[in-house]
């Protein structure tokens, strides 16, 4: 079964280069009705001439992080933070995740809504709705601790599965995401500015500068225990370190070389400041190299078929 959704994007300017390489493989691989890009001002007309990498199939809106809701920008988080003595130069982190539970109060939002970080492509034809109905969660072996400590604050539950709900990617419910933000915000009326104050004040003081909070950890364990007839799991198999192999801007011939092993990969932002970091980037490129040439040059029609222009729909 299958159904509409929106693909929602927070992006910052050192994400461009990848998600410049990912847009149109994310039209073809995750069929999204529309693309939601919320991000600084200042990237939007860059962005803005991304448009004709996804076709006119797929509407590309842009959207300014500090005007997506009334009351919420990186300012006021970074208040939040500084007045609580952590580490302001956190307020990002904690921002987007912010912005991808609030885009479920902005009146254009579709029913659902599928959050995919920014320096992650698609690599084979996903589905996030199973055949009754039911939206798909990615389960994972992660386990930080503060997550669950502030999730247990927030909505009197910590840790209830024996797997995690973080990935890169999630498919969210408006409806349910707001009946989880209007729970954090009780009793008071369910606002932005709340929500970040709220969030903020249950994260320990040690975890504040670091990782305190986790949307996916919270929004998945909230969903699945209020609604456990609503979802069923998997556990596709992923790349996090792509950057190690193919920097942050991998070739169509690396990404193919990615496609046999995993369904998507992603292209983080990683220090190479340390000669150990150097070694293993040298060591990993190599590999990489080496994984191409082979991939490429056993590749047959499987290549050209992933050569031909994003647009196949996914099943």
């Amino acid at each position: 079964m299958t159904r509409e959704f929106d693909l929602v994007i927070c992006a910052i300017e050192r994400d461009i280069p990848t998600l410049e390489i990912g847009l149109p493989y994310m039209r073809k691989y995750l069929c999204p009705k529309r693309i939601i890009i919320i991000t600084p001002r200042a990237c939007h007309p860059v962005l803005a001439s991304l448009r004709n990498k996804i076709g006119t199939a797929c509407e590309l809106i842009l959207i300014d992080e500090d005007l997506l809701v009334e009351g919420l920008n990186n300012a006021y988080v970074r208040s939040l933070l500084g007045a609580r003595g952590a580490n302001p130069q956190r307020s990002g982190w904690y921002f987007q995740q912010f912005l991808k539970l609030c885009y479920s109060l902005n009146p254009a939002a579709s029913d659902y809504y599928l959050v995919w970080d920014a320096d992650t492509i698609p690599l084979r034809p996903m589905r996030f709705f199973g055949e009754t109905g039911k939206v798909i969660f990615e389960r994972s072996e992660e386990y930080n601790a503060s997550y669950f400590l502030t999730l247990q604050k927030l909505i009197g539950k910590g840790k209830t599965y024996d797997y995690s709900f973080i990935s890169e990617h999630m498919m969210m419910e408006r409806s349910t995401v707001q009946e989880l933000l209007k729970l954090i915000c009780s009793p008071k009326v369910t606002s932005p500015r709340e929500v970040a104050q709220r969030i903020i004040a249950a994260v320990d003081d040690e975890a504040l500068s670091m990782s305190g909070f986790s949307e996916f950890e919270t929004y998945g364990t909230f969903a699945a225990s209020t609604y456990p007839n609503r979802y069923e799991l998997r556990s596709l198999r992923s790349l996090r370190h792509g950057a190690m192999l193919f920097g942050r801007q991998p070739t169509v011939e690396n990404l193919f070389a990615l496609s046999h092993r995993y369904w998507w990969a992603s292209f983080e932002a990683w220090s190479i400041s340390t000669c150990r970091s150097k070694m293993k980037r040298r060591a990993g490129g190599l590999i990489g190299a080496i994984w191409t040439a082979a991939a490429v040059r056993c590749g047959g029609a499987a290549y050209k078929a992933f050569l031909a222009e994003p647009g196949a729909a996914a099943q």
